[in-house]
């Protein structure tokens, strides 16, 4: 089914085939998917992976950040992007205010707004990217 809709939707592509093969078997062996009674039907698990630890998750949220084009992002959207999947996060909002790579601004009631703050050896350049000095 899945091959039908990205073929539906993408034509009929010569690696389209192989690709969904790979990625459903990469999702099967992740433990994303569960196989069921049926042949090639999966159940989706809902818990996700976890991410491996403090550190690597606040690496990931900085890398991501960098990455999109908002400057700041709501915390809740933050760590819910699709750019995250399948990991899933237990980083706090007190993790990001503790680190030296985020900006943390409360906005109303309870919006809390994180920004990534790259190292001294990076600026943006003139496209928005970031570029060492």
């Amino acid at each position: 089914m899945v091959k039908q809709r990205l073929v539906a939707e993408r034509g009929q592509l010569g690696s389209l085939e192989k690709a969904v093969e790979r990625v459903m078997f990469s999702l099967r062996d992740w433990g994303v998917l569960s196989a069921t009674a049926r042949r090639q039907v999966y159940w989706a698990e809902q818990q996700g992976l976890a991410a491996g630890g403090t550190e690597l998750e606040l690496w990931l949220l900085g890398c991501v950040l960098r990455a999109h084009p908002a400057d700041e992002l709501v915390f809740a959207d933050l760590v819910r992007l699709p750019e995250l999947f399948p990991f899933r996060f237990t980083v706090t909002l007190d993790h990001l205010r503790r680190s030296w790579s985020f900006e943390v601004q409360r906005q109303g009631a309870s919006w809390d707004m994180v920004r990534f703050v790259p190292p001294a050896s990076f600026e943006r350049t003139a496209t928005g990217h970031l570029g060492a000095r």
